[in-house]
C-alpha cells in the first residue's frame, strides 16, 4: 500500500485509485484534498459526493453547525442530480442521526433502498429514522432482518435503543 501510494502520488497516474487508497486507509484529509482537486478539474459530481463523505469523516467527532451545513450542501447538490445509493443513504442518515430533517432523511434512504433493497446499511438507516419518529414497532420489524449476528457497533446501539423504545411504549 505504501509503495502504491508513493508511486501514485508522484506519477499522478491513476488518481481514482489513490483516492480509494486514502479512503481505505482512513486518510480522510488527504482523500478530501484529492477529491476536491479532481472535482475542480472535472466538475464530476461523484467527487463532490466523496468530498461530502470525507468532510463528514474528518469532522465526525466534532461536528459544528457550519460543518454540517457544508456537508449537507454538497450532498444536496449530489443527490438532486445523481441516483447513487451510497450518497442517498449517507445524506439521509446524516439528516436522521443529527435530527436535521428526519422525514427527508427517511425519504432519501428509501430512494437508496429502491436501488439496493437488501443493503443492511440502508435498512439500518431506515429503521433508525423510524425510531427517531417514534415508530418503534416498524423499526423493530426492519431490524429483525439482522437476526442475532450483528457485529457493527452502531447497529447494536440502534437495536438496543429500538428494543428499549418498544418496552417503554404501551
Amino acid at each position: 500500500i505504501k509503495g502504491a501510494t508513493t508511486f501514485l502520488e508522484k506519477s499522478t497516474f491513476h488518481q481514482d485509485m489513490l483516492l480509494q487508497i486514502y479512503a481505505t486507509q482512513k486518510k480522510f484529509q488527504d482523500a478530501y484534498s484529492l477529491a476536491s482537486k479532481l472535482y475542480d478539474e472535472s466538475k464530476n459530481l461523484d467527487y463532490l459526493g466523496k468530498m461530502a463523505i470525507y468532510e463528514y469523516e474528518i469532522n465526525k467527532t466534532k461536528l459544528t453547525p457550519e460543518a454540517l451545513q457544508s456537508i449537507s450542501k454538497k450532498f444536496e447538490e449530489v443527490t438532486s442530480l445523481l441516483r447513487d445509493s451510497v450518497y442517498l443513504n449517507y445524506y439521509g442518515y446524516l439528516l436522521i442521526d443529527h435530527d436535521i430533517d428526519v422525514a427527508k432523511g427517511i425519504s432519501l434512504v428509501q430512494r437508496a433502498l429502491e436501488l439496493e433493497p437488501n443493503s443492511p446499511y440502508y435498512l439500518d438507516s431506515l429503521a433508525w429514522g423510524l425510531y427517531k419518529q417514534g415508530k418503534c414497532a416498524e423499526a423493530n420489524e426492519i431490524m429483525k432482518y439482522f437476526g442475532e449476528h450483528v457485529y457493527e457497533e452502531e447497529v447494536i446501539v440502534h437495536m438496543e435503543a429500538i428494543k428499549k423504545c418498544l418496552k417503554e411504549k404501551p
